[in-house]
Parts: structure tokens; sequence; C-alpha cells
């Protein structure tokens, strides 16, 4: 699955801030330089995470591919990765050096050039799921050295047969871009909603004009 979300600037388009906010998040970009608020902006980077797949099921061993993109003037020396695996899943493999812990998550780490990318791999094996579960989630997220907190972190969902039959699931079986078919149905009700209110402020202002 595919998809992105740019924390820059909210415009004020109804239907897409709906829909963008019903949307699974599986690439992240820090915007860079922002010197209000005298707190050292995050430099302007990017991470994706995606297995190439939509659907999975106990015992699919899935490919994950990670890739973060240095998009500022200055080296990211040092620069943590890590990835969480989806609950179930077995031990992970990971290539690239890639460390893993006792919990599960895999851990790089790598110094990335100006302006260049780089790309770490990792294979896990779904173990059993519960019948009542939706998806299978795996979180990577990129630290600065010595970081706590990450700079930012991407996810990607892949359809468990749970979610793909099922009342919610008819939708995880019918999405277009990484949103079903109920996501797309509340964003219209939230148009609908915004737009109900505006045409009832619409209406009282012409009554306070008369």
């Amino acid at each position: 699955m595919t998809s992105g979300l740019r924390l820059s600037r909210i415009a004020l388009v109804p239907a897409a801030v709906c829909l963008a906010l019903l949307q699974p998040v599986t690439a992240a970009v820090a915007d860079g330089p922002d010197k209000e608020g005298g707190k050292k902006a995050a430099p302007p980077m990017s991470i994706e995470i995606s297995d190439g797949v939509d659907k999975a099921a106990s015992g699919d061993k899935l490919a994950y591919r990670i890739i973060v993109h240095n998009q500022g003037g200055e080296a990211l020396g040092n620069l943590r990765i890590e990835q969480r695996a989806p609950e179930t899943a077995g031990r992970p493999e990971a290539s690239e050096g890639g460390q893993v812990g006792r919990s599960g998550v895999i851990t790089w780490t790598a110094d990335v050039k100006a302006g260049t990318k780089a790309e770490f791999t990792s294979r896990i094996e779904l173990g059993r799921t519960d019948q009542k579960a939706l998806r299978a989630a795996s979180t990577a997220c990129a630290f600065l050295d010595g970081a706590k907190a990450p700079t930012v972190c991407a996810s990607d969902l892949d359809t468990l047969p749970g979610g793909a039959a099922g009342p919610e699931g008819t939708t995880a079986g019918k999405k277009t871009g990484g949103i079903g078919t109920t996501q797309l149905a509340l964003g219209g009700a939230a148009v609908a909603g915004i737009a109900a209110l505006s045409f009832v402020a619409v209406r009282r202002r012409r009554a306070n004009a008369s």
C-alpha cells in the first residue's frame, strides 16, 4: 500500500481534509527549517515503508522495504531507524546490518548523505492472527542521533482475513487508494455536516441583514 501525507500547510477544503484524516499514513515528511518558536527545526527528510502487498494471512512471509530520504543540504550522521513488526509476527530477519531486539524491534544505524536515500529491508512471517483482527500493521521511524523521539514515522497496513469479511470488512476488500467504502461514507457525512453548518450561517447572516 502506498499513500502519503505532508504536514506543511492546511488548506480549507472540507472534502480533502476529511479524506486525508481517514487515510492511513504510509509515508511521512518532515518539512525542515522553521525559525518560529526558537526551537531547532527537524531537518527535511522523509520515510516510507511497504511490503508490496495489500492483503496478508497467518503464515505469510512479508518482505518490507524502508526508504529514508535526506532532502536537506547536510548529512544525517548516525541516524537510527526502527521498525516494529505486526502483532503475532515471528522473529524478524533484517538485512543491511539491522539488529533484532528482544521485543522484535529491528534497529538500523546509518549515515545518510545530503540529497540521498538509504534503503533497509526485513522479512517477517505472520503468526496466527485473531479472527477479529482487521489489519497487520508495521511501523518504521527515523530518529536523529541521540534523540528519544522520532523525527518521522510511517506505517504499512495489510488487510487480514477478518478485515476482508464481516461487517467492517467489506470495506477493506474494496479499497481505492487506501480508503475503504466506510471511510468514504464517513468523509461524505463530514462534508455534508460542514455544508449544512455553512448553509445555516448564510441564512442567519441574511436574516440579520434584513
